[in-house]
């Protein structure tokens, strides 16, 4: 069966190559035996790049059936003929898989330029030296004329050639799904259709009315090339723009040398050549507008990719996850069966990272993240929430299904133990299955109750169960929400949040960088045994219960406070960045109480800085950009913090006009094991320095890291490494030792 195909296949060549060269001779002037079109070197190069040396008997019985019919059977001739072609075409191959990737894919533009050399270039040339000596032994031929033909008609008539077939030939049928990076599938291939309508209908009006009317310029070369090569390439593709250079080329150049439907034929040798000499470079200009169109979309689709999977593990994170929630929510499933959300989480991680530290617990996560998709399977995807949380969608199960398979996989997690140093960590963990019912405006649904699932779960000691949403657990739920909302209301009225600072330290010291002390203002909340609850602990709740734009106005409140207190100089601290929460940037009073508080504690506005979170400003796009020219009128500077976590980081920078770019410490701290992360932080950074945009590095926590930053430029670092957060006691100490010690 496999040498009937491949017979059939040679066969098919064979005859493609002999029909398309008995063609090319009709692109010829009377009494001259060189073609104008050469659309042989174009199945020649194709084939040769698609499917390898294994097609060269059949393109040289295709050459040599065509040349020996057309030269009066004349062998030597024919044999010299279809040999210098084919020669030609392998040394392009050569050269093409010297310098092309593996994929045309991979680099677009860079693989274009490469193949334009070997279709313009090194085909062309290295088959008009072979074939001049046939000039001196076809005796019926003009030798100094023939010389001339011979140049051009090589030079340009073969690269069209090429230009036409050869990469509508290597890229059909390939799937290069980035070419719908900007648009889904459906309305691309309705564009498609629109296309080759538009195209159709041209070819007809100007096969109909051309003979008729002077405007047979409905099918001239700027009209219907350019704007229809330039809609493919930007809209439509690199796959679909090389079949639409193939087609409208080889038809704007048929109509023009022929005379056809009103186009003046052209009847000279330089007439037709700078119709050729046109065509190719229109044809060359949408292959690159394409190939570069690809490229960019490739590179932003890395990005959204990047901004929709946890740098760690790479398993989509808590943004795909709500993602995924909201559009499983809009699916109608049968009145048995719903959406659950599965969630996991690692109550003993602290313990590992404690006795062996970050790396370690970044393998644990990847570890447990690998196991987790083995036992699930494919059909089922692995998020990773937040740090040894995880979580997965059942979609379309009963509840007695979801909770049975939701049982197995944590009696397979109760058998896992993760090995690290060659110890062995056995891996305590709860788990909470809730149905899925979300929103885009809801940002802590069956998240939230998930998580006060397990939490509740975890204090009353139910290590290695699944808890449900039953009656039971619903009151459960609503008890933590009720306490939180408690403790942080206590909070606020009794004084019991706690502000402390982290450093922000500037990486290169001999760049002229200020030796005044930068910092961040934190927030903890005192718990009732005297340890500090974390903001992830309580900020999901007090956002649930929309008291965040209070909480906030007691921060910058009591930063305020702090700043004008006796013991501190302002002459020797640079900025102090105060956090704003995305319920405070959509409160359209944010700004007058600001105004208010600097009156009230009058500190000098250049020494604050407030930081916005990219999904914070993107969801309140209107009112960020607002709150960020006032408070830039003010005098205070504002920082875009987490930059590179949304969808399109970079189209929202430009909307905002912020002073200082954070970038989101997930792309920091994996950057030398991640040259994804590594090529991200660098593009962040230039777009930064582009528009003049102090940079500040999150997560900071190796030397290495450190000296990545360093070489590349970014201005100040902030993290672990260069100051964990601390007491504002020793936050003065260390602004005291830093101006003292410059």
């Amino acid at each position: 069966m496999t040498l009937i195909k491949t017979l059939l296949i040679q066969i098919f060549i064979a005859v493609s190559v002999t029909l398309v060269c008995w063609i090319s001779h009709f692109y010829r002037f009377p009494q001259h035996e060189v073609p104008m079109l050469v659309l042989g070197s174009g199945i020649i190069l194709g084939s040769l790049y698609r499917m390898g040396y294994q097609v060269i008997p059949a393109l040289f019985v295709g050459l040599f059936v065509c040349h020996f019919q057309l030269f009066d059977y004349r062998f030597l001739v024919s044999f010299w003929l279809s040999g210098s072609m084919l020669f030609s075409g392998w040394l392009s191959l050569l050269y093409v898989r010297h310098f092309f990737s593996d994929e045309l894919i991979d680099r677009p533009v860079y693989n274009y330029l490469h193949f334009y050399v070997a279709a313009i270039l090194v085909a062309p040339i290295s088959n008009l030296l072979l074939d001049i000596p046939l000039v001196f032994l076809i005796d019926r031929m003009d030798i100094l004329e023939d010389i001339r033909l011979l140049i051009f008609s090589y030079t340009l008539g073969q690269a069209l050639g090429a230009l036409v077939f050869a990469p509508a030939i290597i890229l059909f049928g390939q799937q290069y799904h980035l070419r719908y990076a900007y648009a889904d599938f459906s309305s691309v291939r309705m564009e498609k259709v629109i296309w080759l309508v538009t195209a159709l209908l041209l070819v007809l009006l100007t096969l109909t009315l051309g003979e008729y009317y002077s405007f047979a310029g409905l099918l001239d070369a700027e009209l219907l090339l350019f704007p229809m090569i330039i809609w493919s390439a930007l809209r439509l593709g690199v796959v679909f723009t090389n079949i639409a250079v193939a087609i409208i080329s080889y038809t704007v150049f048929t109509f023009h040398f022929f005379g056809l439907a009103g186009t003046s034929g052209y009847m000279n040798v330089p007439q037709v050549l700078g119709m050729l000499l046109l065509i190719i470079t229109l044809a060359v200009l949408g292959q690159l507008v394409a190939a570069a169109t690809l490229e960019r979309r490739k590179k932003e689709l890395m990005l959204e990719k990047t901004a929709l999977h946890d740098p760690i593990t790479g398993l989509a994170n808590v943004l795909y996850l709500r993602k995924s929630m909201e559009e499983v929510s809009q699916i109608n499933q049968p009145l048995e069966n719903s959406h659950m959300l599965g969630y996991i989480s690692i109550c003993n991680y602290e313990a590992l990272l404690q006795g062996y530290g970050i790396e370690a617990r970044n393998a644990l996560y990847c570890q447990f993240g690998g196991f987790l998709q083995f036992e699930t399977g494919s059909e089922i995807k692995i998020y990773r929430v937040s740090g040894p949380v995880f979580a997965l969608l059942l979609e379309n199960n009963s509840d007695e299904q979801a909770l049975k398979f939701m049982h197995h996989l944590s009696d397979r997690i109760n058998q896992f133990n993760f090995i690290w140093d060659e110890h062995p960590f056995h891996i305590n963990a709860v788990s909470s299955l809730v149905p899925v019912n979300y929103t885009s405006g809801e940002l802590h649904g069956p998240i939230e109750h998930a998580s006060a699932l397990v939490e509740n779960a975890y204090k009353l000691g139910h290590i290695g169960r699944v808890i449900v949403n039953d009656k039971d657990n619903n009151k459960a739920h609503r008890k933590v929400r009720a306490d939180w909302l408690g403790k942080i209301n206590e909070a606020l009225a009794k004084e019991q949040f706690i502000l402390v600072g982290q450093p922000i330290v500037p990486i290169d010291t001999s760049a002229g960088r200020s030796a005044r002390f930068s910092f961040e203002i934190l927030l903890r909340l005192q718990g009732t045994d005297g340890e500090l609850e974390m903001p992830d602990d309580f900020i999901p709740y007090a956002e649930s219960f929309n008291l965040m734009p209070i909480v906030d106005r007691w921060v910058i409140r009591h930063a305020l406070q702090w700043l004008l207190s006796d013991d501190l100089d302002l002459q020797k601290i640079g900025t102090c960045s105060i956090n704003l929460s995305g319920q405070s940037v959509a409160d359209p009073k944010l700004f007058s109480d600001i105004k208010k508080l600097l009156q009230e504690y009058p500190v000098p506005t250049h020494n604050i800085c407030f930081e916005i979170t990219e999904t914070a400003a993107i969801a309140n796009m209107n009112n960020a950009t607002t709150l960020v020219t006032q408070l830039q009128e003010l005098g205070c500077s504002v920082a875009l913090d987490d930059f590179g976590s949304g969808l399109s980081s970079f189209e929202y920078l430009k909307k905002l006009p912020v002073n200082i770019l954070k970038i989101d410490g997930e792309f920091i701290h994996n950057m030398p094991q991640s040259k994804t992360d590594f090529v991200i932080v660098d593009a962040i950074w230039r777009v930064a320095e582009t528009m003049d945009l102090t940079t500040v590095a999150e997560y900071v926590e190796s030397e290495i890291i450190l000296n990545y930053l360093s070489k590349m430029g970014v201005n100040y670092a902030q993290g672990y490494y260069t100051g964990k957060p601390i007491s504002l006691e020793k936050i003065q100490q260390l602004i005291d030792e830093s101006n003292s010690s410059s």
